[in-house]
């Protein structure tokens, strides 16, 4: 009588059991690693973007300065590219404010802003305006156009950037190349 209740009795058996535990296992494993996958994509994604949103800030500011400033000197005198460029900022300057002298160039690994004042460049006090995350690796600026003494035409200047991004993770970096053609709003006379 107790052999009889014993089989009736439904259940896994220890075999099935142990191939449910191993299917299980299987299939949570192969989810944990889609998971980490898409979660180590996620944070290169994330990381690449803050590298080109401080890039883009940079290349905005260059081009709003130059846009804005009077008295380009070096790119208008070359008919070739040159590596920095120099220019009056906006303000018209006075005694109490002299007129700010700001130049542009690669220093390093960096786009470098100098300022300075009418009176003395040379003092110019500089500091880079790139990431430390971005390693450039040309800066060049073209002078196309003819000069607003000859001509009414108003000349442009392009800006063409190469570089890379550095970053700790793994296989993140990507070779960027960037050019851009800027004009002044108003006509130098």
């Amino acid at each position: 009588m107790i052999k009889n209740k014993l089989s009736n009795k439904k259940g896994f058996t220890l075999i099935e059991l142990m191939v449910s535990i191993s299917i299980f296992t299987m299939v949570a494993i192969v989810a944990l690693g889609a998971i980490i996958t898409i979660i180590d994509a996620n944070r290169k994604a994330r990381t690449l973007s803050t590298i080109m949103n401080n890039l883009n800030f940079s290349v905005e500011s260059m081009t709003r300065s130059v846009k804005t400033g009077s008295e380009i000197k070096n790119v208008m005198e070359s008919s070739f590219e040159v590596k920095a460029i120099d220019f009056y900022a906006e303000d018209t300057g006075s005694e109490v404010f002299p007129r700010k002298w700001i130049t542009y160039r690669k220093k390093g690994d960096a786009i470098e802003r100098c300022d300075g004042t009418e009176s003395a460049p040379s003092t110019n006090k500089c500091f880079p305006i790139t990431s430390d995350q971005i390693k450039i690796t040309y800066l060049g600026f073209y002078a196309t156009g003819e000069l607003p003494t000859d001509s009414t035409t108003q000349p442009r200047i392009r800006i063409v950037i190469e570089g890379e991004t550095k970053t700790q993770i793994r296989g993140t970096g990507s070779k960027f190349k960037i050019q851009t053609t800027v004009s002044q709003r108003k006509l130098d006379r």
